[in-house]
């Protein structure tokens, strides 16, 4: 029983995170929309676009995995194993 109401818990707390860093990046994307209207300044209209942009990318990497877990937890996505040359993954990530 206990460890059903830990992973009720975990859950939650996930999906509060998750909300949070949605609401996040939706506000960055709304203000910089209010900003764009009413600045003449091209120079502060660039920054604000980049964070935007930026924003809105971070919001479709966050969508992106959501949608993977769902399908992990649902079984509608299978992995398979494949075998890899470690020493090659390491020197990419590390270039």
């Amino acid at each position: 029983y206990d460890a059903l109401q830990n992973n009720l818990q975990l859950r939650e707390d996930m999906g509060n995170m998750i909300v949070h860093d949605f609401s996040n990046h939706l506000v960055s994307i709304i203000l910089g929309c209010e900003i764009l209207r009413y600045d003449n300044n091209q120079s502060r209209k660039d920054k604000h676009l980049e964070l935007m942009d930026n924003s809105a990318k971070q919001l479709q990497s966050l969508t992106d995995s959501l949608l993977i877990m769902s399908k992990l937890e649902s079984d509608k996505m299978l992995l398979e194993p494949e075998e890899v040359i470690i020493g090659e993954i390491i020197e990419s990530v590390s270039e």
